[in-house]
């Protein structure tokens, strides 16, 4: 089961190279400690392996790189070039040659195709009409052809990754056209949208998309660039590491979310009962159930001890955290969070599953990706220790809990759920770790919360992945509000009617987004 990974525009084309990269990374680490499975699910998903006889231990990334302006995809094709005992180095799909340049490999292991490399000089002028109702059907043939082709090195596509920006004209445009094109050509693989919120000042009445977006994929996984930024910036105040919030950065915080909440494999965790008595039956944790050798009282068990299969697909994911089809708003959130600019200094942390799980807990409770409760790097001097845990437990103080919140405030709810923890530490937990992570759930949740564990991992992670009440929080209320403004205003709208956009396409669309803002405060109210 593959996953195609279709790179749309400037903040696609970089994410999807720092994706492939966290992907590979993992890939190795997997293959360096012994752990074959995870690297089989990796390789067989992400990379295509029948070209590895003629670039030796090189892996081709299965994903296409869109842009309507040719200076990204280029940069992406010379970071990651063809092998030099290529065939078809220097050719790409719109006909122009690469140039030859000396450029170090950022990964040696693995390469795009440049067959599968789409781009065009024009460019979308930061217009979402512009990319959706022209650049869009001008090049449906040419990347009608890149997709299809690409689908058929796969054995059998499970899912779609779209990753593109909710700003720009090709990354908001092209790339909800090619989320359109994705679901006719391959309608039995299910598709997530991997969208970058922009920052504030970037906003501006693109909400057309995010309407075509909500009818046609699976999940929507939200990204705020602002958010990321803050991550950086309070690492950086905790630490020695000072880490410099750029685009770079920000892209490959977000790749280490979405790689450790969605694309690295997992196994079921199952809670055991505690003290069970001698002649009383108990729930299988595995096939054949009384064979096995019990474990001491309270303790979990991973699935991967009794041989279950892995669950490690885009699908399997947004079965359990985009269980409904009126709620596809999805976040990723990843500690520790620190971890991106210090990788040595986390094998010293005193990370524990449970303390995780509470953070995480907290972190859901305020609908907030960012983890106020961290601690402070081990590296940080002593001196700013005692000032830095008073700052954090006066923000932990003023943080509303599960049905104790402020006046006018509601706890965030989850439609659906997944949370993964992994490390070695898994195996050696007593009693039930996801008693320190209570995920509080809408009423008529199809499904409870779902956990998964994977031990062979050398730190101590958690990940959960759940539906957020984005558009009932601070900047997506603002963004909508902007852009009624503007609708009312009547600014950029002659730039849309240009390409066949008019004010009435325009305000049924705010009006749909609206409607889904009021359906997702009503989970909290309920």
């Amino acid at each position: 089961m593959s996953t195609l990974v279709v790179m749309v525009g400037g903040c696609g084309n970089y994410l999807g190279s720092e994706v492939f990269a966290a992907i590979h990374t993992e890939l190795r680490r997997a293959v360096s400690e012994g752990d074959n499975t995870t690297a089989d699910s990796l390789r067989r998903r992400f990379f295509t392996g029948d070209s590895m006889a003629a670039c030796g231990d090189f892996l081709k990334a299965r994903s296409l790189l869109i842009d309507m302006e040719a200076k990204t995809v280029q940069n992406c094709l010379l970071r990651q070039p063809l092998p030099i005992n290529g065939e078809r180095r220097g050719k790409c799909s719109a006909g122009r040659g690469i140039p030859k340049l000396n450029t170090g490999l950022t990964d040696p292991g693995w390469y795009w195709d440049p067959k599968f490399a789409y781009w065009k000089q024009g460019g979308c002028g930061n217009n979402w009409a512009l990319g959706h109702e022209f650049q869009g059907p001008s090049n449906r043939e040419s990347m009608e052809h890149l997709l299809l082709s690409l689908a058929e090195e796969g054995d059998s596509v499970s899912s779609i990754m779209v990753l593109h920006s909710l700003a720009g004209g090709t990354g908001s445009g092209v790339g909800s056209y090619l989320t359109e094109l994705c679901a006719d050509l391959l309608p039995a693989s299910c598709i997530a949208s991997c969208c970058v919120w922009p920052f504030d000042a970037e906003a501006v009445p693109r909400k057309v998309g995010t309407v075509v977006l909500e009818a046609l994929s699976d999940g929507i996984f939200i990204f705020e660039n602002s958010r990321c930024a803050k991550i950086l910036q309070r690492h950086a105040m905790s630490s020695n590491t000072r880490t410099a919030a750029g685009l770079s950065e920000i892209n490959r915080c977000i790749a280490r979310d979405l790689v450790g909440c969605c694309i690295l494999p997992s196994y079921p965790w199952v809670p055991r009962s505690k003290n069970p008595s001698p002649g009383s039956s108990r729930q299988s944790n595995g096939p054949s159930g009384p064979q096995q050798v019990p474990s001491p009282a309270g303790r979990g068990v991973s699935e991967r001890d009794a041989g279950v299969a892995l669950r490690c697909t885009m699908r399997d994911v947004l079965m359990a955290a985009a269980p409904h089809p009126a709620f596809k708003l999805l976040t990723c959130r990843y500690l520790p969070q620190g971890s991106l600019a210090e990788q040595n200094g986390v094998r010293f942390a005193p990370y524990t599953c449970t303390s995780l799980l509470h953070r995480l807990e907290r972190m859901f409770t305020r609908a907030d990706t960012l983890d106020l409760l961290a601690p402070p790097s081990p590296s940080t001097p002593s001196s700013h220790r005692q000032a830095f845990y008073a700052a954090t437990q006066q923000k932990s103080r003023d943080t509303p809990q599960h049905g104790t919140g402020r006046v006018g405030t509601h706890p965030n709810v989850a439609v659906g759920a997944q949370i993964c923890m992994r490390g070695p530490v898994v195996r050696s937990i007593e009693g039930d770790p996801t008693s320190a992570c209570k995920i509080a759930l809408w009423p008529y949740a199809l499904s409870s919360v779902q956990y998964g564990c994977d031990y062979k991992l050398p730190h101590t992670l958690a990940s959960s992945t759940e539906r957020l009440c984005l558009l009932g929080a601070g900047c997506g209320r603002r963004t909508l509000q902007l852009g009624m403004d503007m609708l009312h205003a009547k600014a950029f709208v002659h730039h849309y009617e240009r390409f066949g956009v008019g004010s009435e396409e325009i305000q049924n669309a705010l009006e749909q987004l609206q409607e889904t803002a009021n359906a997702y405060l009503t989970l909290r109210h309920n």
